[in-house]
């Protein structure tokens, strides 16, 4: 079985459910909800009461760099175009990066280093800190402005380690900080952070579960309507751009009717995606609060949003998105 199965725990609890929040969060954080900071826009509340204080982090204070966490640093899991469906309902998870400032290092070498950071699943906590980790710096410059890269990674729970990439840019002389609020890299100059968490280094080897941004204002509302036997869904797309690889993005709202019932659906853990390679073929799965009939979820694959004609195949399925029965789909279309 994947490691990155083990971010998941395959399944809701019960269908639909996600953690609850009523604990008080550790000492050094005091965000629970990720929505607290004007920087963060994921609209949830998650307990993060499981997650390390802040003076977990192991560093040297006289570094010449800080790292600036905000309550809004959370990174929601993002999808592989190499998953199916249900590997991806398994795999999501969020992170979260423990609020404080944290000096961090900008001359070139190797440096023991480990930032407070925890993981949430549905299920609930997901791997967490679990010892001291190394980063490199690399320093270069670009025209007027300096970059120090510091790329490695540190043990997490569950045999897991968490790596990073944090790119801090300064303008004309060595970089002072980097802030972590949750938003993707800056798209001129790259300074940013980049999280993946994956297999141990020497143990089987899994492709890793990379993290993102779990919502940037910037990118493109798709938003595609599929009426089928029985029912309408609507499916709001979030999609970025870049050059080189399939454009990030978030399946971030549902809603629609099966049989006479309504749903609508928000919840990270609830909405599911996949595409083809940059975007060419999309395939969803709303995982519903409450089952409707035998339904736990509803499947939408095979979307073509370039096609004149429908292209979507629905069907309901379970709990953990095995099909139960195939809606023959009558419209699609994408505003």
């Amino acid at each position: 079985m994947h490691h990155l199965l083990l971010l998941g725990v395959l399944s809701f609890a019960a269908c639909g459910d996600k953690p609850a929040d009523d604990t008080a969060p550790p000492e050094g954080d005091t965000d629970t909800d990720t929505d607290t900071d004007a920087d963060s826009d994921t609209d949830v509340d998650w307990d993060w009461s499981h997650c390390p204080a802040s003076d977990a982090y192991v560093g040297d204070q006289g570094w010449g760099a800080t790292l600036e966490v905000t309550g809004g640093a959370v990174y929601c899991g993002l999808f592989d175009e190499e998953r199916t469906l249900e590997d991806e309902l398994a795999a999501k998870a969020v992170l979260k990066v423990v609020p404080g400032d944290y000096p961090v290092p900008v001359d070139d070498g190797t440096y023991t280093l480990a930032l407070p950071a925890c993981t949430l699943t549905a299920a609930g906590p997901g791997p967490g800190l679990a010892g001291e980790g190394t980063t490199r710096v690399h320093t270069y410059g670009w025209e007027d402005q300096s970059f120090a890269s510091l790329t490695g990674s540190q043990p997490m729970s569950e045999g897991l380690e968490l790596s990073h990439s944090l790119v801090l840019v300064g303008e004309g002389e060595a970089p002072s900080a980097l802030r972590l609020d949750g938003q993707t890299p800056d798209v001129t100059t790259g300074a940013g952070a980049y999280f993946s968490l994956g297999s141990t280094p020497g143990e089987e080897e899994d492709r890793p579960n990379r993290f993102g941004s779990c919502f940037d204002p910037s990118w493109t509302l798709n938003t595609h309507t599929v009426t089928f036997d029985g029912g309408e869904v609507v499916l709001d797309l979030y999609i970025g751009t870049s050059m080189e690889s399939t454009e990030p993005g978030i399946f971030r709202h549902a809603e629609g009717v099966i049989d006479g019932q309504d749903f609508v659906q928000d919840d990270y853990f609830g909405l599911v995606y996949r595409p083809a390679h940059h975007h060419f073929r999309r395939n969803f799965a709303v995982i519903f609060d409450t089952p409707i009939g035998t339904a736990c979820s509803l499947r939408v694959e095979g979307i073509d949003p370039y096609a004149t004609e429908p292209t979507a195949q629905v069907s309901t399925a379970d709990c953990e998105l095995a099909v139960i029965e195939e809606r023959a789909v009558s419209a699609e279309s994408l505003d």
